[in-house]
């Protein structure tokens, strides 16, 4: 068999040593708060870790593509210098809901394939591990591309107009239909994975509140990329999807990954947050 041409240099390159891959761990966005009053300046954290637990991650500008914030001001750059923890720092100046949303560059990672298969499996990636069985190169080791697509929603100020912000454009991106913060509890969440612009379909979605690591809530995304997520107690939740695709031709890996979350807070009282 032809050897593989060596990876693409301005990419990076990470070596998996251990079963599983890098991209395994979860990351997202952690603010400061996620209620505030207009004019405060909020810290922007990047965690990366499992299931809600985690250590900061500093600013890396290799990795950063975008670091912004959308609201009814407008969109706006998240500042920061590099290597600081918080990643980022910012003010918000008018009431209402925002977001903050994180995409980094590409890395490269490369890991033996039963390691590859394994995670496809824990991720619900079953698409993809049956293409990977109708191929004939499924024991050789695997490379795949990977890139983190987070955001974070936030209100400012005592505004009942929670219009929330459209899509970002990341490549995947998880969109909450109705604002969380008004949520009473027991009420299901309704929220729409997008891939591209388009809907995801079948696309395993996970849920996980801060405090409790060990219990889930997961769902599949229908024909049109929506779900029902019934969350059922108030406090900082975690949302996450995976979705792998055959990687572009100008990349030297088999596999491109897209990582995407999604924080938010509910508060004890949520029909009657202010």
């Amino acid at each position: 068999m032809t050897p593989r041409p060596p990876l693409v240099p301005r990419l990076t390159i990470v070596s998996l040593l251990a079963a599983g891959s890098a991209s395994a761990h979860d990351f997202w966005i952690e603010p400061s708060a996620h209620r505030i009053a207009p004019a405060d300046t909020v810290d922007l954290r990047l965690m990366i870790g499992e299931r809600f637990q985690g250590e900061p991650y500093a600013r890396n500008p290799a990795h950063l593509r975008r670091f912004e914030a959308v609201g009814p001001s407008g969109r706006w750059s998240i500042a920061g210098r590099p290597g600081q923890e918080p990643a980022g720092r910012t003010l918000f100046d008018r009431p209402g809901a925002h977001v903050v949303g994180y995409h980094s560059h590409g890395s490269l990672i490369e890991m033996p394939a039963d390691d590859f298969d394994a995670y496809l499996a824990e991720e619900g990636l079953d698409h993809v591990l049956l293409q990977r069985a109708e191929g004939d190169d499924d024991d050789l080791p695997v490379r795949e591309l990977f890139s983190r697509c987070a955001k974070s929603l936030l209100t400012v100020g005592p505004s009942r107009d929670d219009v929330l912000p459209g899509r970002l454009g990341l490549p995947l991106e998880l969109m909450p239909e109705k604002p969380p913060w008004r949520l009473p509890i027991g009420e299901t969440l309704p929220l729409q994975v997008v891939h591209d612009g388009r809907p995801l379909a079948d696309a395993l979605v996970r849920a996980c509140r801060a405090g409790a690591p060990d219990h889930e809530i997961e769902h599949r995304t229908d024909a049109t990329g929506r779900i029902e997520l019934a969350l059922p107690l108030p406090g900082r939740w975690l949302i996450k999807c995976v979705h792998v695709r055959p990687a572009p031709p100008e990349v030297d890996a088999e596999w491109e990954s897209l990582w995407a979350s999604l924080t938010f807070e509910i508060p004890d009282n949520a029909s009657a947050a202010d």
